[in-house]
């Protein structure tokens, strides 16, 4: 879950801050890991696996297919166009 705010100060020596935006991002402890091991791709690679079409093959299918076995162990829903079971995402199907 995502939510974004926006700071407003009721102090004026905070008001420099006044439009601000701040993020924060509430995640499972499986979802955190899903998200470092995007950006830690990201910064090695200097990929975009954030950015839907960037062209990243290979990391796109792998993200997408663990994304689907995250989702299977916490009881959500697959990634839409990978398999829906555990069996055929691992291989062992």
């Amino acid at each position: 879950m995502h939510f974004v705010y926006r700071y407003r100060s009721r102090e004026a020596r905070r008001a420099a801050w006044d439009g601000l935006r701040i993020e924060v991002q509430i995640r499972s402890n499986l979802q955190h890991a899903w998200v470092a091991a995007v950006e830690t791709v990201d910064a090695i690679r200097c990929t975009q696996l954030k950015i839907a079409g960037a062209g990243n093959g290979e990391w796109d299918r792998f993200f997408a297919l663990m994304g689907s076995v995250l989702a299977l162990e916490e009881g959500r829903p697959t990634v839409p166009g990978t398999p829906v079971a555990l069996a055929e995402l691992s291989g062992t199907a």
